[in-house]
């Protein structure tokens, strides 16, 4: 079964847009991980909670691109309706923490 021109280009399309999500989601796992070795060997007291979290953040991040990434490819409508559902969940929700960090901007400085 032969895929149309529009059908590649949008198994295209979101094989790119996966790509960019795992590059930024590797980003934060391997940042998150970094600031977990860092606060271990400065010894510090500062909490290592939020660094797990970007940790996690990070994995959940990629398991998506990747989702989205083989959903594309094998055409699989469940796992690209799963990888758009995660997808616009994570633009809120980076949405949301972005206005939060404006906000407070004011009041940190």
């Amino acid at each position: 079964m032969a895929c149309s021109c529009s059908e590649t280009a949008n198994k295209i399309v979101v094989s790119v847009f996966s790509i960019i999500v795992l590059f930024f989601g590797a980003v934060w796992l391997f940042f998150g991980v970094f600031l977990v070795v860092m606060a271990s060997q400065a010894e510090s007291a500062i909490p290592t909670g939020s660094f797990v979290f970007i940790i996690v953040a990070g994995i959940v991040v990629v398991a998506i691109a990747i989702l989205g990434f083989i959903g594309a490819w094998k055409r699989n409508r469940c796992m690209l309706l799963t990888f758009a559902t995660f997808a616009g969940f994570l633009f809120v929700i980076e949405l949301i923490a972005a206005v939060i960090v404006f906000v407070t901007q004011t009041q940190v400085g």
